[in-house]
């Protein structure tokens, strides 16, 4: 039995009830009528405590003030309003499915959904109900969960006299264990009410009863609920019904964490090579020369414009005595030997194996000349120390020999040769072998290097190298890959050898004393004479000396001051770390702006989150609701459904942001040709960011707000 004291209530200054007291009994249907605005509606509301207790109520004999009863009370109570509760994002069927899990099978309830007439509605979801439609729904769920209470607000309001009478024929059978209290005007459902009770003037008047002696009221048993239950399986119903929102939210936040998580794991591949590789022995090293003009070409551009002039011994020595400076070695590059003189303008290279040529480079020649292509002019060869043997070889022949030539891998292709072509095979050329530094002047017509315009008149100071042709036969000892640090254009860098032996083969036809060589302009050109007062041009022959040398300094941190120290005594420098340090400091900067933009991106986004989860609040207002009309009323198990909810989206925002990740990382090694490490930093940020947005800041909404 329900039963309340000397109720009052009033709104504002409008007086609803005023000291009315009245009881409830179990076994009946009891109806309340009234004009609009009467009250009906307040009294069930404050049935149902919604204004808290705020007056002298007993259940079964108990105050509800005591909070056991109290809760008690409610959680045998179902008050079903005018606005049918249900969870919009659940199918009707999974709503009803999910009440079967917390109270048990209804064994009448494909019955039930028939007498109602919702075979077909039952997979659709609340908001493609009609309000008739919901209400029939919502009588089949209370006969799921069997309340002790239950209270209606104009059940019949959307009801034709079928259902009404079908809704009559549940409610009989409902009351045998339950009380049943409906406040409507409906003149059927007051025909058939078990008690009648009528509003006026602020009182609650019983006009008519049925009731049966106190005594023989049986008790009504407690129902059985099981509010423990994981809600994995519905939570991912319920985002199947917004899939496409869902979807374009979680790559719209996934996108702002990866790409915070980018900018942090951007270092992991390019920065961390870099500075490995600034710690390797090549990149310890610079290249030192003398340029004619510090804008022309580098050393490894055209050698055969010859503006190069030889270091010194005496400033080989003022090098030497710069701090810091571990070794130095002569920079030294062989070309294929072409005398204009005697027509002989292409270079020539044959393979021989087992005494036979197998390939001769003039098919190769032959073959570029008929497509226009001019990339066989010169065929260089470089040196290679042992440390890039390791390093850069990908085939080697004949291991224990030291004395021969490696074929780059793209020249082996471009001459249609393979590797077993040049297993045991020998390379028979003419090389170019220096003898004499030239020193004079050369005549310009058109444009310096440096752009300056000149007339055939003008002379500037050059140096060029005197060359005799030297045929070679080196045995073929292997193939590299054409990666070696500083090397030529691809068309021109063709072979290497032992660093060693191409000394060796440099200084094999130097000769022991120079010359003068006096030059008269005739009609003829420049020819020779053998007096300096008829000589309109000197040119003077120096025994060869190496024009550039490879200088390796001690450390990396070193290197800028002896490139400082080098360049002030007048030298040039290719300083590869130069290059790197721009590139370096480039990426950084484009690292702590991608940063920048990751960490604002974050904020907008959990502000747009946190914004749309404000709006949002009436929709997990009205979830909440949802959750207590179906048993859940303390703020702790909400709380523990909400935390459940909350994880599964941080969890899909972690794992759609490290595939993104993924992706971007994948393009970005395609991209630059640099692969990148996922470390765990990034990984941390993702999840970090992910559960923090979809987990810490709904979470702290939901304990703060008063709901």
């Amino acid at each position: 039995m329900i039963r309340v004291q000397d109720l009052s209530f009033s709104y504002s200054q409008l007086t609803i009830f005023e000291e009315v007291s009245f009881s409830f009994y179990s076994h009946h249907i009891t109806v309340i009528k009234g004009e609009s605005g009467s009250g009906k509606t307040t009294l069930l509301d404050l049935l149902s405590l919604r204004y808290g207790v705020c007056f002298d109520m007993e259940y079964n004999g108990q105050s509800i003030v005591h909070n056991k009863v109290q809760m008690k009370y409610l959680k045998n109570l179902y008050y079903m309003q005018q606005e049918c509760s249900f969870n919009t994002d659940l199918k009707i069927k999974d709503y009803w499915s999910l009440l079967e899990s917390i109270y048990g099978q209804c064994s009448n309830l494909d019955f039930l959904i028939q007498q109602m007439g919702l075979e077909k509605e039952k997979d659709l979801y609340p908001a493609q109900l009609s309000g008739g439609e919901k209400l029939r729904a919502s009588f089949v769920a209370i006969a799921i969960m069997k309340p002790q209470i239950i209270l209606m607000d104009e059940p019949t309001a959307s009801l034709n006299i079928e259902y009404k009478i079908k809704l009559l024929e549940l409610l009989q059978n409902l009351k045998k264990d339950c009380h049943i209290i409906i406040a409507t005007h409906d003149p059927y459902i007051i025909d058939n009410a078990d008690m009648l009770y009528t509003i006026d003037n602020h009182d609650l008047i019983l006009q008519d009863s049925t009731l049966l002696d106190n005594n023989k009221i049986s008790k009504i048993k407690n129902r059985e609920i099981s509010l423990k239950k994981n809600w994995l399986n519905i939570f991912m119903k319920m985002k199947k019904h917004h899939i496409f929102k869902e979807s374009i939210t979680l790559l719209l936040m996934s996108f702002a964490i990866t790409l915070c998580a980018f900018s942090i794991n951007v270092d992991n591949g390019f920065f961390r090579s870099f500075e490995t590789d600034l710690e390797t022995l090549e990149n310890r090293n610079i290249l030192v020369y003398k340029g004619l003009d510090p804008s022309s070409p580098g050393f490894n551009g055209n050698m055969e414009n010859a503006t190069y002039f030889p270091i010194t011994s005496s400033e080989l020595a003022t090098i030497q005595n710069i701090p810091n400076i571990a070794s130095m070695s002569p920079k030294i590059i062989l070309h294929s030997y072409i005398d204009e003189r005697l027509l002989k303008s292409y270079p020539s290279m044959q393979i021989i194996k087992d005494n036979q040529i197998i390939y001769d480079y003039q098919n190769t020649i032959d073959k570029e000349l008929k497509e226009s292509n001019s990339n066989f002019f010169t065929l260089f060869i470089d040196k290679m120390n042992n440390q890039e043997k390791e390093k850069y070889i990908s085939e080697s022949f004949r291991n224990h020999e030291e004395d021969g030539i490696y074929l780059t891998k793209q020249f082996m292709i471009r001459c249609g040769l393979t590797i077993d072509n040049l297993k045991d095979a020998s390379i028979k050329m003419n090389i170019a072998i220096p003898m004499y530094d030239v020193s004079g002047k050369m005549q310009f017509s058109g444009s310096t290097p440096s752009g300056i315009e000149t007339s055939d008149d003008d002379f500037l100071p050059a140096n060029y190298i005197e060359c005799t042709s030297k045929e070679l036969v080196l045995p073929i000892l292997g193939v590299v890959e054409h990666d070696l640090e500083g090397a030529l254009t691809e068309q021109d860098a063709t072979f290497y050898m032992n660093d060693q032996l191409l000394e060796k083969i440099a200084q094999s036809c130097m000769p022991t004393k120079g010359k003068s060589v006096y030059l008269r302009d005739s009609a003829e050109g420049y020819v020779e004479t053998h007096s300096l007062e008829d000589a309109d041009l000197v040119e003077v022959y120096t025994p060869w000396q190496p024009n550039a040398y490879t200088v390796e300094v001690d450390k990396t941190e070193h290197i800028e001051k002896v490139v400082d120290e080098l360049e002030s005594k007048g030298l040039t420098v290719d300083w590869k770390y130069n290059d790197y340090q721009l590139i370096g400091e480039s990426m950084k900067n484009t690292k702590t702006t991608l940063y920048f933009i990751s960490i604002a991106s974050i904020i907008f986004v959990t502000f747009i989150y946190g914004i749309i989860h404000f709006i949002k609040g009436k929709d997990e207002k009205n979830f909440n609701q949802w959750l207590r009309s179906i048993g859940y009323l303390q703020k702790k198990d909400i709380l523990k459904i909400k935390i459940q909810k909350y994880f599964i989206n941080a969890l899909l925002l972690a794992i759609i942001s490290y595939m993104m990740l993924w992706v971007v990382v994948l393009i970005s090694a395609y991209v630059y040709y640099q692969p990148y490490i996922i470390d765990f930093n990034s990984v941390l940020v993702i999840f970090t960011v992910a559960f923090i947005i979809q987990l810490v800041v709904p979470m702290l909404w939901e304990v703060l707000s008063n709901d």
